[in-house]
């Protein structure tokens, strides 16, 4: 088991980064990662689906542990699409190179 602070999208990939450093996360892994949400009106949730920024307003979703949906589209989708299913859902942070 592993522990981190957040998962980030550097240089187009997909990072866990933790407090001292950063990893890749492989593509095989997110079937088998847990997000806790910060406290969301006093509660800690945790989301099924990772959204993943690929261009501006553009957002390709990605199934976490848990996930037990229909498939989801291989097309990009906007905020405003995603917005019914928002509480399910963690947005990745992009974040510039070599920041951590």
């Amino acid at each position: 088991m592993e522990s981190a602070v957040q998962i980030v999208r550097e240089e187009g990939r997909l990072r866990v980064q933790h407090f001292n450093y950063a990893r890749d996360l492989r593509p095989e892994e997110l079937l088998r990662t847990h997000v806790l949400g910060a406290p969301l009106h006093g509660l800690v949730w945790q989301p099924k689906l990772l959204a993943e920024s690929v261009a501006p307003n553009a957002f390709r979703l990605r199934p976490l542990h848990g996930y037990l949906g229909p498939p989801l589209p291989s097309a990009m989708l906007t905020r405003e699409q995603l917005t019914l299913a928002q509480s399910d859902i963690y947005f990745v942070r992009t974040i510039p190179a070599a920041t951590h």
